[in-house]
């Protein structure tokens, strides 16, 4: 596996009381660019966000389901189930399927390591995907894993009565996701520049894989066709070429804002679903890590 230039995962695999911190930070950071109006609104979903935490991981700590969502996350982080192209293209096939090998290479890396270590790493990638929306004032690794499964399972039509959820904890976790299904993109990639940037020293290019991995998941699938595989690789080659060595991705997340493509499904044009430029930007990551 090809060297990450930020790998030093010593640095942020800590106890869920460090990410309650580090998701403060990050919080505090988005909390400054916001307006007085927007500002109140924020610091107001903090606070109620913060207390449903408390009040979920009281109550779930124990749950089964706590125990098993690491490995049905990485198991995720790990399928390859990328948008297809109405025209093939070998050498540029190619070149994705290296880059969705090195996102598989990755997952399976966490995956080997320690149960505990796995644990704190999964959390870890959920908090700081989490920070990205609605959900993303939950403070805590508990309810990080429990909204992805939520969303994940709102995303693909299923029920979330497996979830063990109270109608109060239910109506909660609702709210919140949908929020942040609903929020704009253009938003969502704002946030994630902003995270990236305030994060900049200890998250690692693995970390923003399985992000990114995991956003994709999260998110309602899109009905997209590329016109060719070229045309795909452009846009991850567009996206890699936008990092600024040795550490910097936010310009990643703000020009995937504004670029714009062809959709072959109807010949429109526009700019990329959240699943598919979740998609393009995972690649992107995975590309420059082959080439460090």
């Amino acid at each position: 596996m090809g060297a990450d230039p930020r790998d030093h995962h010593a640095t942020h695999l800590g106890d869920e009381p460090q990410l309650d911190e580090q998701l403060n930070e990050v919080n505090d950071h988005l909390d400054g660019e916001l307006d007085a109006q927007e500002r109140a609104e924020h610091q107001r979903r903090m606070a109620e966000a913060q207390a449903m935490n408390q009040a979920i991981t009281a109550n779930f700590q124990n749950a089964e389901w706590f125990a098993d969502g690491p490995d049905e996350i990485l198991a995720d982080a790990q399928a390859n189930d990328g948008s297809a192209s109405a025209e093939a293209d070998p050498q540029a096939n190619q070149e994705l399927d290296r880059d969705a090998s090195k996102v598989s290479e990755v997952a399976k890396e966490v995956a080997d390591r320690p149960p505990d270590e796995r644990k704190l790493y999964v959390m870890y990638a959920l908090a700081g995907t989490a920070a990205l929306g609605a959900v993303g004032s939950i403070g805590g690794a508990t309810a990080a894993i429990l909204a992805y499964q939520y969303a994940t399972r709102l995303s693909d039509g299923r029920s979330t009565d497996d979830l063990g959820l109270s109608a109060d904890q239910d109506a909660q976790f609702s709210a919140l996701i949908r929020a942040w299904l609903t929020k704009s993109d253009d938003d969502l990639w704002q946030e994630m520049a902003v995270f990236a940037h305030a994060n900049e020293k200890s998250l690692t290019l693995a970390d923003e894989v399985i992000m990114l991995r995991l956003i994709e998941r999260m998110s309602p699938a899109a009905a997209w066709l590329w016109n060719s595989d070229r045309d795909k690789d452009a846009a991850v080659a567009a996206s890699a070429g936008d990092f600024q060595a040795p550490r910097t991705t936010s310009p990643m997340y703000q020009k995937i804002r504004s670029r714009t493509f062809t959709n072959a499904n109807d010949g429109t044009t526009g700019k990329l679903p959240r699943q598919i430029a979740a998609e393009v930007l995972k690649l992107a990551i995975a590309r420059i890590l082959t080439a460090a």
